[in-house]
This record gives structure tokens, sequence and C-alpha cells, in this order.
């Protein structure tokens, strides 16, 4: 198939990334002090300029209106599960990194993995409706998201005022009113963004030393596994059968649920002190896994 020709490489790209990482470490670069240090480079800077890179996009009258439904869509459809398994299902693991669990079973690596086999398969049309579910993602991730981890009070609600959440909203704005940044503000975001991977990837091969073989059988990973890579998909599949919309939309939103795990579930677990070692060993299982799922949602969902 074209599209696992396309993800193969990505996904060794990204392997590749975390092995200079786990050099790193391996010599003492990377720190404990330095890791905290780039993950919050990467949350407080790097991510908030991608977010702001993916919404500065060109689109038609007949291009917003799809962008709209992706959006809505995976809004929805992410609120919903990060609410089920934040505070239903992940109780039954009954621990402090039920957080950790949910991110692995919900949120996916729609940007890093997901461009190149959604840019092949539809164009620029196929990124812009990529935007869309980013754009969504983004708003998920830095609110109920936030909260999730810090423990869901009225009184923590301030922490959602985060650049993550600040940057989706302005960048939403800004595309849905066709404002366009200068110049010289979109190179520096652009730059800014293009270490998201990177860093996000750095950061998985530094940590993947401490893994250790007993958490390969623990019920958890897999039960996220299952859920990110086979069962959240297939739902969307299922939903996307009951509506009458453009095949690019359908496909594009079913493919976005389709990748691994998103590396947030890292990052998060390094800056708010959980299950490092279990957030990394999903990233990673899910990374691997998506080789024979993804053709698998693609049969079924006949893109």
């Amino acid at each position: 198939m074209d599209e696992i020709q396309t993800v193969i490489p990505q996904i060794l790209m990204l392997f590749c990334i975390a092995a200079v990482g786990w050099i790193l470490r391996r010599i003492h670069v990377f720190t404990n002090e330095v890791i905290k240090g780039v993950n919050s480079i990467t949350l407080k800077a790097a991510w908030p300029a991608m977010i702001l890179m993916t919404t500065q996009k060109d689109c038609t009258e007949e291009s917003l209106q799809g962008f709209l439904i992706v959006f809505a869509f995976t809004l929805v459809l992410l609120l919903v599960l990060m609410v089920i398994l934040g505070w239903g299902c992940a109780g039954l693991f009954k621990d402090r990194n039920n957080q950790v669990f949910t991110l692995l079973a919900v949120m996916p690596n729609a940007g890093f993995v997901g461009l190149p086999i959604i840019e092949a398969l539809y164009g620029s049309v196929g990124v812009l409706y990529l935007a869309a579910f980013l754009a969504a993602f983004n708003f998920v991730l830095w609110t109920v998201g936030v909260l999730l981890f810090s423990d869901f009070s009225l009184k923590n609600l301030k922490c959602m005022l985060n650049p993550g959440l600040i940057a989706s909203v302005i960048g939403t704005l800004l595309f849905l009113l066709k404002i366009r940044l200068p110049s010289f503000a979109l190179s520096t975001v652009k730059q800014l963004g293009s270490l998201t991977t990177p860093f996000s990837m750095l950061l998985l091969g530094a940590r993947l030393d401490m893994i250790r073989l007993p958490i390969l059988r623990e019920l958890r990973l897999w039960a996220a596994l299952v859920l990110k890579m086979l069962v959240i998909p297939l739902a969307a599949v299922a939903v996307f059968h009951f509506l009458k919309v453009d095949p690019v939309v359908q496909g594009v939103t079913i493919l976005s649920f389709a990748m691994p795990s998103a590396s947030a579930a890292q990052l998060f677990a390094e800056k708010y002190d959980r299950d490092v070692e279990f957030s990394i060993a999903g990233v990673s299982a899910t990374m691997l896994v998506c080789i024979l799922t993804l053709p698998l949602i693609i049969l079924i969902a006949g893109i």
C-alpha cells in the first residue's frame, strides 16, 4: 500500500531521532535537569508556535465548510472520549497515573506521523483539514487534558490559561478571519514550531532507558494500545458511515484518529511528574503497531 510506504520512513525517522536522544542520555548530555528544561521549552514555546503555524492556511468557502466539519467532529469525539476515559474507564486502574493512560488511549500523533500520509493522499486540501483536526486536538489537550493532570476542580481552572490554549484560540481566530501573519512573524513561528517534533523524539529517546520488561506485561498498556489503534478509529469509521460528508473530510479525520499516541502523553507525564515509563512505552508501542493497524483501518474505511 502506498500509505504504508509513506508511513514507514516517517516512523523510522522518528525512531532515529529518538536514538540520538538515547545516545545523548548515555553520554550524560541529557541530564534530568536538561530533560525538564527541554520539556518546558517544547510545551511553552515550540508547541504553541506549531499551533499557530498549522492554522496559517488559505481556504475557499467550500474548504472552510469542510474545515468546520472536521473541527466540530474531532472536538466532540475527543471531548467525549477524554471525559469517559479520564473519569470513567481509567478508574479501573486505581493509581494517580490514569491521566497518562487517557492521553495514550485518546490523543493521536496526527501532526508528526499523519501529515505526510494525508498530504500524499489528498494534497493541500487534506493538509487544510488536518489543520482543523489539530486545532480541535489542541483545544482539548490544553483544556481538558491540563485539567485532567491538575486533578480537576474549579480552583484549578486557572491552569487552562496556558500558552497552548492561548495559541489555539489565536490561531483559530486568525484562520477564520483570514488574517495572515507578517512574513517575519510567520517565519518565526515556523522555525519555533519545527522544533516540536525533534524535541519530542529526543526526549522520548532520552527516557528509553527507563523502560523495564514488566511494563510490557501490564494490562493498562495493552488496553491503551487497543483503544487507540483499533477501537477509536473504528468508532470514527462507524459514525461516518451514517454521515453524508465529503470523502476527503471523512478520510482525513479517520486517518488522523488512526495515528499513534501523541507525544504529549510523555511531555505531560514529565511536566506533572506522572508515570514517564508508561508514557514512553505507550508512545513507542503505538508507533510500531500503526504499521499493522493503519492498513486495516484504511481497508475497512474504504479510503
